[in-house]
C-alpha cells in the first residue's frame, strides 16, 4: 500500500487543532509537512522543484502522485507522464509527436498512425479531471495542432 506520510501527518495535526474528520488537508500545508519530515530524515530527500502546480492542479514529479484540489488522482504511469508534459508546458499547444516524445514512447509511435494513442491517453486524462459526468476543462484540443493544459476559469 503506498501511503502518503506526509498527507497523514497534515491531516493528523489539522484534527489536533480542530478541523472535524479532515479526510485531506491543504496540498500547500502537506508539501510544508513534507518538507519537516524531509528535514528530520523522516522521509527521503525532498525537492520543492519537483512540485508543479497549474491552478489547483499539483504534481509531485518526486513522488509521482498528483492532486485535483483536495481529490488525488489515481493515474497510469502513462497518464501520469502526460500530464507531467501538458503541466511543465501549460498554456503551449503540444503536437501528438512533441507529446510523444516527451513521454518517451518508442520512436516507432512518434509520426506514425500509431501515435493516435496519445489520443486515447488523453481521453482517459480528460475523465479522471473531469466532473462527475467526466467533462473536463483542464485539456484544450486545438484542432491541427495539439493539446494545451490550461488552468479553468472557476
Amino acid at each position: 500500500m503506498n501511503v502518503d506520510i506526509a498527507e497523514r501527518v497534515a491531516c493528523a495535526i489539522a484534527e489536533a487543532c480542530g478541523e472535524q474528520q479532515v479526510l485531506s488537508a491543504d496540498p500547500q500545508f502537506v508539501e510544508v509537512v513534507r518538507g519537516v519530515l524531509a528535514t528530520f530524515g523522516i522521509v527521503g530527500e525532498y525537492n520543492p522543484d519537483s512540485t508543479l502546480f497549474v491552478g489547483n492542479l499539483r504534481i509531485n514529479t518526486q513522488t509521482h502522485v498528483a492532486h485535483l484540489g483536495t481529490r488525488k488522482l489515481i493515474l497510469t504511469g502513462s497518464e501520469f507522464r502526460l500530464l507531467h508534459v501538458l503541466a511543465k508546458n501549460a498554456g503551449t499547444v503540444l503536437g501528438r509527436d512533441d507529446i510523444a516524445r516527451a513521454m518517451g514512447c518508442p520512436e516507432y509511435i512518434v509520426g506514425s498512425r500509431y501515435s493516435r494513442v496519445v489520443d486515447v491517453y488523453v481521453g482517459q486524462l480528460r475523465k479522471k479531471l473531469g466532473d462527475e459526468r467526466g467533462y473536463s476543462p483542464w485539456i484544450l484540443t486545438i484542432r491541427g495542432q495539439g493539446y494545451m493544459l490550461v488552468s479553468p476559469l472557476v
